[in-house]
């Protein structure tokens, strides 16, 4: 059986928690008997036209490349993301090429959402794993501006005076992918990051928005907010085509269900990673003078991570030391270095995958202050599996593995208050993280993800 995997580059070139999973998805399949492609955008070259780029991996894997897709962050249109005759075009080549009998979509991205309907018409079965909600929401986090949960769309308004923080830079993104592995990648990169921290003053932390946005013309405004309502209505008429969507929580199974998905299209298959297995188990808890909270992740406004700052504030510092492990814009990187000065906090930059059970040894506690429906956080279930309780937001599908009371503590989203009482229990009471230890479970191992995808691929091809 052949298998087509969609989405936005993939581990280990893309870092993050998609992109494990999609490796593991990846693998699983390979453990399956199954012939594995992969279709994936993201990537710029120095030429005016969108074309596709064909190559193989090290182990022989076919790589299909979507190269200068125009819906690209900054300059994506709402109708372009739903059609673009251009993509869909290279898309119906790849379809061609690789002949797949199942098509196992990770990321729409610059993709589009038609890309669902092609594979109808060509009656290709579909499975579409849900990282994120980029299907409902044009930033993908369903936060407003990046700060508060934006509950009421108010068909289409909000999203056109949404603004975000990031915005790619597709000569500097081709730049680096020519430079990717050579000896001057890495000076490059850094002397890249110092120019950007150097700018972050005179340019301010959000930057230009990565939605198309109106002006204060009352009918561009209008316009604007019906192609972003049409966005959402097409983007979910799309979901309700494809034979399988596979969710990793329950929770966003049910938001999903929310927005008028088809629940009987949902489907629960838990994940795990390769790192989950290996992981090292840590002693139990015997005392320091000081507790070592971490976190672990992207540094981005919508981790909660100004909030964690925030809350750290308020606790001991002498008997409290908070590590923060992770990558992100330079900018914000330096807005929150400046927020934490003073304070027992130390910035440990980012880390190999590899590296993720040696890292949570150091660790007492573990934090997840994120402020959006986080649909999982592997972080987590890699905390569980070193034995490390957790302080995480009651939020996503967090609350599916944090368990009050046995292995950690639930707090309310974006509230700096209640984070902090959390430490402080640990703070003035240390021996409950040995007692927390105690409920601390590992998570389900990649062989039974493995068998439960290949129950779903029958499922939809039977």
């Amino acid at each position: 059986m052949k298998i087509l995997f969609v989405g936005y580059g993939f581990h280990p070139v893309n870092a993050g928690g998609a992109a494990q999973i999609q490796a593991e998805c990846i693998n699983a399949c390979r453990n399956l008997g199954m012939e594995v492609a992969i279709y994936q955008s993201g990537t710029y070259a120095f030429l005016p036209r969108t074309f596709l780029k064909i190559r193989r991996l090290s182990d022989g894997t076919p790589l299909y490349d979507l190269v200068n897709s125009p819906n690209r962050p900054g300059k994506r249109k709402p109708e372009d993301e739903i059609r673009h005759e251009a993509v869909i075009q290279v898309s119906k080549r790849v379809l061609s090429l690789a002949k797949p009998d199942i098509v196992h979509i990770h990321e729409l991205t610059f993709h589009c959402a038609d890309f669902i309907r092609l594979c109808g018409e060509l009656d290709i079965p579909v499975v579409k794993t849900i990282h994120n909600y980029w299907d409902l929401c044009p930033q993908r986090d369903l936060l407003f501006n990046r700060k508060t949960p934006c509950v009421d769309y108010d068909d289409g308004r909000c999203c056109v005076a949404c603004a975000f923080a990031w915005k790619q830079r597709p000569v500097i993104a081709a730049v680096a992918k020519h430079l990717h592995g050579h000896r001057l990648f890495l000076p490059a990169k850094k002397i890249w990051n110092l120019l950007q921290v150097m700018c972050s003053g005179a340019q301010g932390l959000r930057g230009k928005s990565d939605c198309v946005t109106a002006d204060a013309d009352s009918e561009k405004q209008h316009r604007l907010a019906s192609a972003y309502r049409r966005r959402r209505t097409e983007f979910i008429e799309n979901l309700n085509r494809v034979d399988a969507i596979h969710v990793y929580s329950k929770k966003s199974g049910r938001i999903l269900a929310d927005y008028g998905v088809y629940e009987d299209r949902i489907h629960y298959v838990p994940i795990s990673t390769s790192a989950v297995d290996r992981i090292a188990r840590k002693k139990p808890y015997d005392g320091g003078s000081q507790i070592t909270f971490g976190y672990r992740g992207g540094v981005a406004e919508n981790k909660g991570l100004g909030i964690l700052i925030q809350s750290f504030r308020s606790v001991d510092q002498s008997r409290a030391l908070l590590l923060i492990f992770g990558n992100g814009q330079q900018r914000y990187l330096q807005y929150l270095r400046n927020q934490a000065h003073g304070l027992n906090i130390e910035f440990m930059g980012g880390y190999p995958s590899k590296d993720v059970g040696k890292i949570n040894l150091g660790i007492d506690v573990g934090i997840i202050p994120s402020i959006w429906e986080e649909l999982f956080g592997l972080v987590g279930i890699e905390f569980l599996g070193s034995g490390v309780p957790i302080i995480a937001s009651d939020i996503g599908g967090i609350n599916e593995y944090v368990i009050p009371g046995r292995n950690g503590y639930l707090v309310k989203a974006g509230d700096s208050v209640s984070l902090t009482d959390a430490m402080n229990r640990f703070i003035q009471d240390p021996q409950e993280i040995r007692r927390l230890q105690e409920g601390c479970r590992p998570w389900i191992s990649v062989g039974e993800m493995t068998r439960k995808l290949g129950q779903l691929y029958e499922h939809i091809v039977g």
